[in-house]
């Protein structure tokens, strides 16, 4: 029989043990600059490329990041021995004080913080926990941001910061005013408020004569869960103080990790060709009608700064697909390419006709985690050998390696060229001269009614508004009649393939209604590139589809995603196509492949999605064009930091800076004015096309 000195020995060398395998860890903060810490354990036996779970535990008032790695309260023992039983890997962070409580910079450091080890880690749950100031902390965090968080441990903590009376000299430092100076910040952090947040495992351990943090706010939100019927347990002792029992905190942590949330999001992914940034409604149009799209935007967040990752379709393809940039993948062009001609100083580099198998593509991800993958529409990535069928999609509906259909009337062809030909992989039949986007809208509308059962990932890809112009003569007639002097747009022939579009979102969405599944479904509306010039306008934007101007490459981008109130909210951040790759791992909880997520240059766009006015942790997006296109494009490159465009020709090596922040339409360029910032953010160009292996245009 072992000796209590015995026993203590024994618990003392497993946690010297503990805390030697601990990694502290640094950082800078994205949202002030300043160095934060957390301290990370593995568990034993850790499979680096494996899928992983985390659980953070956030310490309580007056302690730091040590507290759950080294101290011996009951809770910080569970929550070291429930890490290391379920092969969790352990994060304890500093979340910026002693006596912080989950203010903004807190909560911008801990969204920083999952995003990296999003990066480092194959992430497949993030569990929150705390006790105290922490218990309090996650439950605040949790109601911020329910996309990133899979379960909720909460001991001892309020869920009410606007009734809560006690550590307000903390709170009101932490929060950044007091009730009075600063009541929308309270209001947000009080999870009580929030209860449709709390869509994950929530559990709680509260002591009924606990007077630091008095339980009331606790236990209502437990009851209005439970009455929800959200996963929910709720140990409450009555006779307890501020304190957890070792049993409890073990108890309402592995209830929280066995209870997982099964009810995984569906995601329909709406890109259509060609469509200009201001050929909506809702992005400014005076002739098109898209009051589908409108509702949508007013439904979800729209984004005025989005743009395509090239200023032709294949590339922004890929890069939607893979997460990396056009110049990185070396799918730099439209397939198969602009020949070159006599005039042309430069011939293209030996760039990749086709999405290479090596890249874990968007849809093999989510394969792997139980989704549905359906393709819909145009594809464009390579021959039959780079089909959706063979890059991780279930069903494949009229993708093939074509750009452009030979018609937008079945049988949809005429005399095929090198980028137009016959749609294939359609449903054999269909009525004589049915509308291609109105037939592709039928497979698209037909397959939801069919996956209602199972997660599923429709990617509708329009060939539409892409050349050859062909409108419903229905919807033709209807815009001949509605041409103004002084419209911006004035060509009904493009704007009725324009309603057509907005028909088929409609149809969908309805679809989605009908079934049951809006509330549980991400929609994403954006378009491969610019609009094309002459066929419509990019006003007040320079330029258009093939150049290098914000024509080529802004456009719509609107997003909705469950559990999130997006009504009437805009972001103004500049995001790109890299970044719907990570986004949707995150909002889907996918892990994805590690080796292929560590070259993934996009960003999460999650926090924007829970607060529209945040920034992402980055300088700059870029470009790299070095081909010529008929549409009078140039070899070049360009990069776009929140307040400035630099593009830099190939030819003559000219450079042109614009400041976008007053210059939308690019018409002033500040080169010459400011050498200084036009040389830093060229060697930041350069650095950049170094960093991912771009290839330059060669010299005839």
């Amino acid at each position: 029989m072992m000796t209590r000195s015995a026993i203590a020995l024994l618990v003392g060398l497993s946690l010297v043990a503990s805390i030697h395998a601990a990694d502290d860890i640094s950082f800078t903060s994205a949202a002030d600059g300043s160095e934060q810490k957390y301290v990370e354990l593995l568990p034993p036996g850790f499979i680096t490329n494996g899928a992983v779970d985390i659980l953070i535990a956030l310490h309580g008032h007056g302690s730091d990041r040590w507290q759950f790695i080294r101290q011996q309260r009951s809770e910080c023992r569970a929550v070291r021995d429930v890490a290391s039983q379920r092969g969790m890997i352990l994060i304890s962070p500093d979340y910026r004080a002693k006596t912080s409580w989950m203010g903004p910079q807190a909560e911008a450091d801990l969204v920083q913080i999952i995003g990296n080890l999003k990066k480092r880690h194959a992430v497949r749950r993030v569990i929150l926990c705390g006790a105290s100031m922490g218990g309090a902390s996650c439950l605040t965090f949790a109601a911020l941001h329910p996309e990133l968080v899979d379960g909720v441990a909460s001991m001892n903590g309020t869920a009410n910061h606007v009734e809560y009376e006690n550590f307000q000299d903390a709170i009101r430092k932490s929060f950044g005013g007091s009730k009075t100076a600063a009541p929308d910040q309270y209001r947000r952090r009080s999870a009580e408020l929030w209860p449709e947040k709390f869509t994950m495992p929530t559990a709680f351990a509260v002591g009924g004569k606990d007077r630091s943090v008095p339980p009331d706010s606790v236990l209502r939100l437990a009851n209005k869960l439970k009455a929800e019927r959200r996963p929910t347990l709720l140990i409450h002792r009555k006779n307890g103080g501020h304190s957890t029992t070792y049993e409890d905190a073990t108890a309402i942590l592995h209830f929280v990790i066995d209870h997982e949330t099964k009810t995984q999001p569906n995601i329909v992914f709406f890109l259509v060709d060609d469509l200009g940034w201001t050929d909506v409604g809702c992005y400014g149009s005076d002739y098109h009608r898209t009051p589908n799209i409108d509702r949508l935007a007013a439904q979800g967040l729209r984004f005025t700064d989005a743009y395509a990752a090239c200023n032709a379709c294949s590339p922004t393809r890929a890069a939607i697909l893979t997460g990396m940039y056009p110049a990185r993948l070396r799918l730099t062009d439209w397939i198969p390419g602009q020949r070159t001609l006599a005039q042309h100083k430069f011939r293209p580099p030996a760039w990749t006709k086709h999405l290479e198998h090596a890249h874990v593509t968007l849809a093999e991800a989510l394969k792997a985690n139980g989704y549905r993958t359906i393709h819909v529409g145009k594809w464009h990535l390579g021959g039959p050998g780079y089909y959706p069928r063979k890059q991780g999609f279930d069903i494949n509906i009229g993708g093939s390696y074509i750009g452009a259909p030979g018609s937008y009337y079945h049988p949809y062809h005429r005399k095929p060229s090198s980028a137009s030909g016959p749609v294939e992989n359609l449903t054999p039949g269909g009525p004589k001269g049915r509308y291609l986007t109105d037939r592709l809208t039928d497979e698209a509308v037909r397959q939801i009614g069919k996956n209602q059962d199972s997660p599923f990932f429709l990617y509708f890809s329009y060939y539409s508004v892409h050349t050859p112009i062909q409108p419903r003569p229905d919807l033709r007639e209807l815009y001949q009649k509605q041409i103004s002097p002084g419209q911006r747009h004035q060509q009904p022939d493009f704007a009725a393939m324009v309603a057509a579009v907005d028909e088929s979102v409609g149809r969908v969405l309805e679809q989605l209604d009908e079934s049951g599944l809006s509330d549980n479904t991400i929609i994403v509306f954006t378009s491969d590139n610019g609009g094309m010039h002459k066929v419509t306008t990019n006003a007040p934007l320079r330029g258009g589809k093939g150049m290098a101007w914000e024509g080529g490459t802004r456009v719509p981008l609107i997003i909705k995603t469950p559990g999130i109130n997006h009504t009437g909210n805009t972001c103004l951040e500049p995001v790109i196509s890299t970044d719907f790759y990570p986004t949707l791992l995150e909002l889907t909880k996918t892990a994805g492949n590690a080796v292929h997520n560590e070259k993934v240059d996009g960003l999460s766009l999650s926090p924007l999605l829970s607060d529209p006015t945040a920034t992402l942790e980055r300088d700059a997006i870029y470009w790299h064009y070095p081909h010529y296109n008929v549409l009078l494009g140039v070899p070049h490159s360009s990069l776009r930091t929140r307040q400035y465009k630099l593009i830099e020709f190939h030819e003559d090596n000219r450079v042109e800076l614009y400041d976008l922040q007053s210059d939308i339409g690019e018409r002033s360029d500040l080169a010459v004015q400011f050498p200084a910032k036009t040389k830093a953010l060229l060697k930041q160009l350069h650095v950049w096309r170094q960093q991912v292996g771009a290839q330059s245009p060669i010299p005839r």
